[in-house]
């Protein structure tokens, strides 16, 4: 359990952040457009981070894992 404590923290801000981009284009006049482009830099920065993670585990072909 002490392991997947990032893994866990990680997906919280996550689901926070979902949470608040809905909230925000709930509640305020901000265009789908800009809600979406945001949304896809912000899941492709979570791609990412979780590639580098997956990569500094692995011990062979980690820049291939991570993609």
């Amino acid at each position: 359990m002490n392991r997947f404590k990032k893994y866990f923290i990680f997906a919280g801000v996550v689901i926070l952040f979902n949470i608040l981009i809905s909230l925000l284009y709930l509640f305020t006049n901000i265009s789908y457009n800009v809600i979406s482009s945001v949304l896809l830099i912000f899941y492709l920065l979570t791609y990412i981070i979780l590639g580098y993670f997956i990569a500094k585990k692995s011990n062979n072909k980690g820049i291939i894992i991570g993609f």
